[in-house]
């Protein structure tokens, strides 16, 4: 598995590697059950390997938009096979309509598993805000720059700005 031999080359030097699966957003529920037993699998090989790799999920990925419950319990399947495994589960975050339900599913997550954090984007001016609160509730976070194309009235346009955000 090549995310495997990635992740095994960067161990001897301390580094961490975390992983996600491309896409969002779908469509059926097919697709997010088998996106869900895809990081389920993955979680198990990771623990055989012996090697450090986090899995990052998208919760559109698990159903979000179908059923916000039913894509709950996607995650929670996660993060109860993560730390079975010893493993840390972040959750992604996605386009800025999202990020309510995201932080929502963060949090009652968070309350039952202590592995559990989830990813903020610096480009929204929103993040310093839900930074503060996410510390309140003690979950980690992984701060990145955001990918989306946002509109100005929720994200900053300028990478200069984004980068003032950021730091």
């Amino acid at each position: 598995d090549d995310m495997l031999a990635a992740a095994a080359t960067l161990r001897p030097h301390g580094i961490h590697a975390t992983f996600t699966r491309l896409g969002e957003s779908v469509s059926d529920w097919p697709e997010a059950e088998y996106v869900t037993g895809h990081y389920l699998g993955a979680l198990d090989r990771i623990k055989a390997a012996g090697i450090i790799c986090e899995p990052s999920v998208k919760p559109t990925q698990l159903g979000l938009d179908l059923d916000k419950e039913r894509c709950f319990e996607n995650l929670r399947a996660l993060a109860e096979r993560a730390k079975g495994c010893g493993n840390y589960l972040w959750i992604d975050m996605e386009q800025s309509p999202y990020v309510d339900a995201t932080l929502e599913l963060t949090k009652r997550l968070r309350a039952q598993f202590d592995n559990v954090g989830v990813c903020l984007q610096a480009y929204l001016y929103r993040t310093v805000d839900d930074l503060k609160a996410l510390r309140e509730h003690r979950i980690s976070v992984r701060l990145v720059k955001g990918a989306y194309k946002e509109p100005s009235s929720v994200a900053f346009a300028k990478k200069a700005d984004v980068d003032e955000n950021f730091f």
